[in-house]
């Protein structure tokens, strides 16, 4: 038996069977479950998962039989807790699992030696063409091994599952004001109550208790105008770390920075909280977007979330806007703002330029090649 750090134990099962080993840590898990934990007056639950791979010595490496036994580890976790899963081979699960450790340690590669890339995609307005309004959000990609780019989707989900999140969110910051500094200070000169740059936070980032402190420090080093910088929350983070997301945006928000609820209405929250965020925009959730133009329930839903944010003083940015069919409906409900491949590609962050701020928008290209 043995500690591996943190939470996770190892322990090596001399039994004749699988069956055996199966009864034994049934019964572990019941001991455990059975055990009262009591701190200040509180009792507590104990839960416990437990990952199981056989072993034959002569055939694999410890290691490989360890690594084997924590993917079934982490299984059983996702699978709700309290209970065992032995590792069979070619389980799409396991395989998809197996995907996401590599990814980890290629995520970790990166904030090493620095293999992310940001661009930066505009965010134009619907109700002016006058280019001081053009705002740009900030994507990353990650360069694998191979010199290829990794798209969001592919290896944020991982990134936050192994709370990686807030260490790539940090890298994305440092790397923004360190290449833009000079930009931001300018546009700021000019348009100092807008934005120029929007900036994603994942949910544990919110939830870290060094971020606030981390972000002003990077402000105050690069002499970051902070009425530059608009931070993005998603609705479901907020909302489940209501209070450090609250804190968080009266901190900033103190200081000249702008707050957007993204990705609004995909959660189950109420528009309450709205008010109790204090944001300045609302993202609305690009699978409504998408089929604004087509679909009478996603219009009622865009126009809905678009109506109640202008009620509360909010202005609306619509996402996914990829065609003119999206952009002319979306324009007809009123929203503020689109950002999409419809309206604006993104270009290389370090590509961005700012001779002057009215050149701005400038920078909505032509499609490519996502």
């Amino acid at each position: 038996m043995a500690r591996l750090g943190g939470d996770e134990f190892a322990a090596l099962l001399r039994v004749r069977d699988l069956d055996a080993a199966i009864d034994l840590c049934e019964g572990l898990m019941q001991t455990v479950r059975g055990f009262l934990f009591t701190w200040q007056h509180r009792s507590l639950d104990i839960a416990t998962s437990i990952g199981m791979a056989p072993w034959d010595p002569l055939a694999e490496s410890p290691d490989e039989a360890l690594c084997r036994a924590e993917m079934a580890c982490q299984l059983a976790k996702r699978g709700g807790r309290n209970r065992i899963h032995v590792y069979r081979d070619g389980e799409a699960e396991l395989i998809r699992l197996r995907g996401d450790m590599h990814l980890v340690s290629t995520i970790n590669q990166a904030l090493s030696d620095g293999s992310f890339t940001l661009f930066a995609q505009p965010i134009v307005p619907l109700a002016s063409i006058h280019p001081t309004e053009c705002h740009f959000e900030i994507l990353v990609r990650m360069v694998d091994d191979k010199g290829t780019l990794v798209a969001p989707a592919r290896f944020i989900p991982a990134a936050e599952h192994y709370i990686l999140m807030p260490a790539v969110d940090r890298w994305i910051i440092s790397r923004l004001f360190a290449l833009q500094a000079e930009n931001l200070r300018t546009w700021h000169r000019a348009n100092p109550d807008r934005f120029l740059f929007a900036v994603n936070l994942s949910g544990t980032t919110v939830t870290d208790d060094g971020f606030l402190r981390f972000v002003k420090r990077q402000f105050d080093e690069w002499q970051i105008p902070y009425p530059s910088i608009c931070f993005e929350i998603t609705e479901t983070a907020a909302v489940g770390s209501l209070e450090q997301a609250r804190t968080l945006i009266q901190d900033l928000s103190a200081r000249g920075c702008r707050f957007a609820l993204d990705d609004f209405g995909t959660g189950l929250s109420s528009y309450a909280y709205l008010r109790a965020l204090g944001v300045h925009y609302l993202k609305i959730d690009g699978t409504f977007v998408r089929g604004v133009a087509t679909d009478d329930i996603d219009r009622a839903m865009v126009e809905s979330i678009n109506h109640i944010g202008h009620i509360l003083g909010l202005q609306t940015i619509a996402e996914w806007v990829e065609d003119e069919d999206t952009l002319a409906m979306v324009r007809a409900l009123r929203l503020d703002y689109a950002q999409g491949y419809g309206v604006g590609a993104a270009i290389p962050l370090a590509d961005f330029t700012l001779a002057h701020p009215t050149t701005a928008c400038r920078f909505c290209r032509p499609k490519h090649e996502r």
